[in-house]
C-alpha cells in the first residue's frame, strides 16, 4: 500500500516541508518500478486490460473475444471505473464497476494480485458495489467467499444467471459451495 503523504519516522525528523515532497515522489517512483500499485487505468493500459479479460474470458457473462476498436470505445466511455494493478511498471490486472456489473481479472491466478487490488478498492471506495457472478463460475464465489459475499438466496432459488453477490451479514445468502464447513469468510 502506498500514499500521498509521508508518515514521519525518527529517520526524517529534521525534514524540512520543502523536502517532504521530494522524498514522497523518490519513494513513489521506486515502488512504482519495483513493487505493485493499484492506479488508474489510463489509454497505456487499455490493450493490456483486453489482453487480460480476453484470456480470462470463459468468468465474464459474455465471453466472446473483445476486438480492439470495440474496447478502446468502451474504454473511452468508461475508464474512470477502471483501476489497474502494475507490477514492476507492468499490467499485471484490472479492477472495475461500469453499469453494476463488477470486473476482476489477472494474469497471474494465485499470485495474490486480484486480492490486493479488491482490498485496495474495498480499502478507497468502500463496499457499495453490486456484484454479480455466473452461477457456473465456482472460482469466483469461492473467492467471493473470502471477502464475506456469497450468492443471493432467492435470485439462486429463482435461477438466475448471473445471480448477485451478496455481503453474507448483511442478507440472506446460501453457501452453493459448503464453504461454511470448511473456512469462514476471512474478510467481513
Amino acid at each position: 500500500k502506498w500514499s500521498k503523504t509521508l508518515v514521519r519516522l525518527p529517520l526524517f525528523f529534521d525534514l524540512a516541508p520543502g523536502n517532504v515532497k521530494e522524498v514522497i515522489n523518490t519513494v513513489n517512483a521506486f515502488t512504482k518500478e519495483n513493487g505493485f500499485l493499484l492506479e488508474p487505468a489510463t489509454e497505456e493500459h487499455w490493450e493490456d486490460i483486453r489482453l487480460i479479460r480476453n484470456k480470462n474470458s470463459e468468468f465474464y457473462k459474455n465471453a466472446e473475444q473483445i476486438e480492439k476498436d470495440d474496447h478502446w470505445k468502451f474504454m473511452r466511455k468508461y475508464h474512470e471505473g477502471y483501476k489497474v494493478g502494475t507490477e514492476n511498471g507492468k499490467c499485471v490486472a484490472f479492477i472495475g464497476h461500469v453499469n453494476k456489473d463488477f470486473r476482476v481479472g489477472s494474469e497471474r491466478k494465485g499470485s495474490g494480485v486480484a486480492n490486493f487490488i479488491l482490498e485496495m478498492w474495498i480499502e478507497n471506495l468502500g463496499r457499495s458495489f453490486d456484484v454479480s457472478v455466473l452461477r457456473s463460475n465456482k472460482r469466483v464465489i469461492a473467492y467471493a467467499w473470502k471477502f464475506g459475499y456469497a450468492p443471493g438466496k432467492e435470485a439462486w432459488e429463482r435461477g438466475d444467471n448471473p445471480v448477485p453477490l451478496l455481503r453474507m451479514s448483511e442478507n440472506e445468502t446460501v453457501d452453493v459451495l459448503g464453504l461454511a464447513a470448511k473456512r469462514k469468510p476471512s474478510r467481513l
